[in-house]
């Protein structure tokens, strides 16, 4: 999936087939339906890019259907400016495999160029711009007397076409097929201009900066021209959505979409469709969405790769976003609940550094200190809060909660903090509390906790990617480690982290899931063996409903049950209670 659009990915509907074909940035072409779902068709060995091509800075890829041949065609174009095509590479799909296009006569690709294909006329129309890094490179295009066309018809021969186009001199650019003039369409900042295969038709000043990659497709009804853009110059920027009318250029609304890769037209169903589209912080990223004419819709099912789930209250799961190894303030992760067995979109989660769900909400806990529930609620600040970029937080399922160290916002060096809190949100305003302990917490940062009423303590191991080489206990008054035992018969790799820690009010115990086995917790750093329940293949997060007494393993769109209430009842009997 995209991260961003800058993540170039390319969609071409495909009429013999009657779906979507994709080009990854990995050089590798997928199928997708129009329920998004998808299938890999050829890794990039199967493709006969050249040797050096695709390994090189791109001017220019693409994917596109040849109207001519009938056959799916992927386009790369390099500063490899060596034969074929002088840095250009067209490979064809025949029914069975992809081989090279030959090609005579072509120049040497620019920064500044563009490719699109008319598939009214069955050729390719190479816009050969005027700008490059190679100041040799520019030289020469400029020489040719601006902006200039170069065809390629089926018979493997490039020719110059039409008048050169002077004023045309962009660096950024964007071109594309309008299917409602039936002319290829260049752009930069000096203009909008068509060609028709003779004639230069001049639109108008596009009404943006073009920040690349801009990608093109055509309007759903009409097949006008579709430029889709991310802006460039702020940290989140969402994308700009234009269509070209008569009177000129017409803004969209872009939903909020703030990272996506490539478009495609459905020309029969009159349906233009959007890849990967995500719809913004605390949203979940779509396989698919549409562009219905007026904004962006999202039309595949959601992407989810959980994280985390909660131990107490309703089953959530956290999904952050599939690009980020670890949780950053501004980008919240997407919540999702459980219907059935799929993963639904809950409520968008406001940015923060910490996130939890209990019986009581959903809570955000952003980094200078302030506590959000169900994304709308603030409560008071904590007080003399330093500000940090991570932290620990956990719940004892009551809208009560502990809060311990990470790492301090500011200042060029790392400063690990160790500091405790404690938070009660079961009072309207909240209330915030710093205890004095005897020792410090853990250094950790997300770390996995629980509360064990049972002797009143809060439990935490290491969790993420780290071994639970030790366990740590809180009891209002002092931190104590004890090394970490697992035993009992359990298997276990050394390396594995805890995946989830929860407890067990009806066996009043303690007990975490780690290397996809159960160990219930007697205290002071000893774990004995519960159960290895069967966990299924791509599980990436675990959550425990505490009324069915199930562990829910979750992986990419889709949660399944597992009961735990015999194995905990049984490793009861079998030890003794958490002393």
């Amino acid at each position: 999936m995209p991260f961003a659009t800058s993540d170039p990915h390319h969609l071409m509907w495909h009429p013999g087939e009657d779906r979507l074909w994709l080009f990854d940035p990995r050089f590798q072409i997928w199928a997708i339906g129009r329920d998004g779902a998808g299938e890999r068709l050829f890794a990039r060995a199967d493709l006969d890019i050249p040797a050096g091509y695709g390994d090189l800075y791109l001017n220019a890829s693409g994917l596109y259907f040849d109207t001519a041949r009938r056959q799916p065609v992927w386009l790369l174009a390099t500063y490899s400016h060596t034969p074929p095509g002088s840095g250009l590479a067209l490979g064809a799909f025949d029914g069975k495999a992809f081989t090279l296009l030959p090609q005579e006569n072509g120049i040497r690709t620019a920064r500044g160029d563009a490719f699109v294909y008319d598939e009214r006329r069955g050729v390719l129309v190479h816009f050969a711009g005027t700008t490059d890094r190679s100041a040799e490179l520019s030289r020469e295009r400029l020489d040719r007397g601006g902006l200039t066309v170069r065809e390629l018809a089926t018979d493997g021969v490039w020719r110059d076409a039409g008048t050169p186009l002077p004023e045309a001199t962009g660096w950024d650019i964007a071109a594309g097929w309008d299917a409602r003039l039936g002319q290829a369409v260049f752009v930069d900042e000096t203009g909008t201009y068509g060609w028709d295969g003779a004639n230069w038709h001049p639109y108008g000043r596009p009404p943006l900066t073009l920040w690349r990659p801009a990608y093109t497709a055509q309007a759903p009804r009409d097949g006008a021209l579709l430029l889709v853009q991310q802006q460039g110059g702020s940290w989140q920027p969402t994308v700009q959505c234009f269509t070209l009318g008569d009177d000129g250029w017409r803004e969209h609304d872009g939903a909020g979409v703030m990272a996506f890769g490539g478009l495609a037209r459905d020309p029969e169903r009159r349906e233009t469709w959007v890849y990967g589209p995500w719809f913004g912080t605390g949203r979940a990223q779509h396989t698919l969405g549409r562009f219905d004419g007026t904004r962006i819709v999202a039309a595949g099912p959601p992407v989810t790769k959980p994280h985390a789930g909660s131990t107490c209250g309703p089953v959530r799961f956290f999904s952050r976003s599939h690009f980020l190894r670890a949780l950053v303030e501004k980008q919240p992760p997407a919540l999702f609940a459980v219907d059935g067995d799929a993963l639904v979109p809950a409520t968008p989660v406001p940015p923060g550094i910490a996130h939890l769900s209990d019986a009581t909400g959903q809570y955000t806990l952003t980094g200078d200190g302030r506590m959000i529930r169900d994304g709308t609620f603030p409560f008071a600040p904590a007080p003399a809060f330093p500000r940090r970029k991570n932290t620990n937080l956990g719940s004892d399922g009551a809208g009560r909660m502990l809060l311990f160290g990470g790492i301090a916002d500011g200042g060029g060096r790392a400063t690990r903090l160790t500091d405790t809190w404690l938070f009660d949100a079961t009072t309207f305003a909240g209330s915030w509390t710093a205890p004095d302990p005897a020792g410090s917490p853990p250094a950790l940062a997300d770390a996995a906790i629980v509360h064990d009423p049972t002797r009143n303590v809060w439990v935490v191991t290491p969790a993420g990617e780290r071994a639970p080489t030790r366990t740590s206990e809180f009891d209002g008054a002092r931190w104590r480690a004890h090394a970490s035992r697992f035993g009992d018969g359990g298997p276990v790799d050394a390396a594995s982290p805890v995946a989830l820690l929860a407890f067990d009010a009806p066996s009043g115990q303690v007990f975490c899931v780690r290397g996809g086995a159960v160990f219930a917790y007697r205290g002071k750093g000893e774990w004995r063996h519960a159960a290895t329940p069967p966990v299924p293949a791509g599980t990436t997060a675990f959550a425990w409903d505490p009324e069915r007494r199930e562990l829910l393993a979750a992986r990419p769109g889709a949660a399944t049950r597992i009961p735990l209430d015999d194995h905990l009842d049984a490793a009861l009997v079998k030890g003794t209670k958490s002393a």
